[in-house]
């Protein structure tokens, strides 16, 4: 009898300990390896007092204090990186988040639910990758979840990772009032909120285009508006000419990275207005194989017209984003195109570099 019991025992234990390393093994496949960020409107500075993503659990991860919006940036880009907690953390289900918009003299502030089925869905499915280390084909998945913050209350989150960048949520944030002794920190903080500032608007580049322009309210909702769009490249060419990778970025911050094996079968899906456009060729000249690159950056008043003319005001209908590359390999011109229509886009930048291969 004794000798069964030691038996038992032995098997129970076992079966507990089998449990536990599986209920670890579970939870461990549902964390991942990401970190906070944070994202601001360029000359729309502000400063966050509080960034702050709450588990299921209670557990929260917090970012430090920063300013963002300053030039130099665009909108979903991260500014305040950094790498906090442990390596592999769960997916949030809750995010608080307070700031100081400079260019309004107002804080903000909320509390948020996160759609954490729809966030981890995407993290567990990432995207067909390639690791040229090894040369083999990987599955690569999100790295950050960035928060942006806008006039008037705007709150934006983004999942970020190597090449691709999508919107995952929007929220409102309510107008609030903080003490600035303990925004600063300090017990023996003197300066009003309107003081601090104004100390902090001496940027001219800011100050003249909030004469100019003042605060666009609702802008950054209008980018969040999505298109049945795809791009399509042309060249005046004899010889076959091959494209690599295709980078496309999205005035709602969103980013969109197409490999050289997915170019030829580019279809048409749901994309926002294109901020930017970046991408690379080579064929054959002249007996030797000859490399290209093209950047183009767009203007977003052109932009938002030229949508408005090929989509209408219900945003229906499917369209192209066409660059045509001349025989020279020295000149391209781009149109949006849709529904027997064409606009040609002229207040574009870029340029066209030749790479040796």
């Amino acid at each position: 009898m004794r000798n069964i019991f030691l038996i038992c025992s032995i098997l129970l234990s076992c079966c507990f300990a089998s449990c536990q390393n599986l209920t670890k093994k579970t939870m461990d496949q549902e964390k991942f390896d990401w970190n906070p960020g944070a994202a601001g409107v360029p000359n729309y500075p502000m400063e966050y007092s509080m960034l702050s993503f709450v588990n299921a659990d209670s557990t929260s991860i917090s970012s430090p204090t920063a300013s963002v919006g300053y030039k130099g940036s665009q909108w979903g880009d991260n500014v305040a990186s950094v790498q906090v907690g442990d390596d592999l953390k769960a997916i949030p289900v809750r995010l608080n988040v307070t700031w100081l918009s400079y260019t309004e003299d107002q804080f903000y502030t909320g509390s948020f639910v996160l759609p954490h089925d729809k966030i981890l869905t995407l993290f567990k499915k990432g995207w067909p990758d390639f690791d040229y280390g090894i040369n083999k084909p990987i599955t690569s998945t999100f790295k950050e979840i960035i928060v942006g913050m806008a006039p008037g209350g705007m709150v934006v989150v983004w999942l970020s990772g190597a090449g691709h960048q999508v919107d995952v949520a929007s929220f409102k944030a309510h107008k609030t009032d903080v003490d600035m002794k303990e925004f600063s920190g300090r017990s023996d903080y003197k300066f009003t909120r309107t003081q601090y500032t104004k100390d902090q608007l001496k940027d001219t580049v800011i100050t003249d285009n909030l004469a100019k322009n003042g605060i666009p309210y609702g802008l950054w909702d209008k980018y969040r508006e999505h298109f049945s769009m795809r791009p399509k490249i042309v060249f005046d060419q004899h010889e076959p000419v091959k494209i690599g990778t295709i980078v496309m970025n999205f005035l709602n911050g969103e980013q969109e990275e197409i490999d050289s094996a997915g170019v030829t079968k580019i279809e048409y899906t749901d994309r926002a207005r294109i901020r930017s456009l970046n991408f690379n060729w080579s064929l054959q000249l002249g007996g030797k194989k000859q490399g290209f690159q093209l950047g183009i950056t767009f203007e977003p008043a052109e932009i938002v017209k030229a949508y408005e003319e090929i989509y209408g005001k219900d945003n229906k209908g499917q369209g192209e984003l066409l660059v045509q590359i001349n025989r020279g390999n020295d000149h391209y011109q781009v149109f949006l195109q849709g529904d027997n229509k064409k606009v040609e886009l002229v207040k574009t930048q870029g340029e066209i570099y030749s790479q040796n291969n």
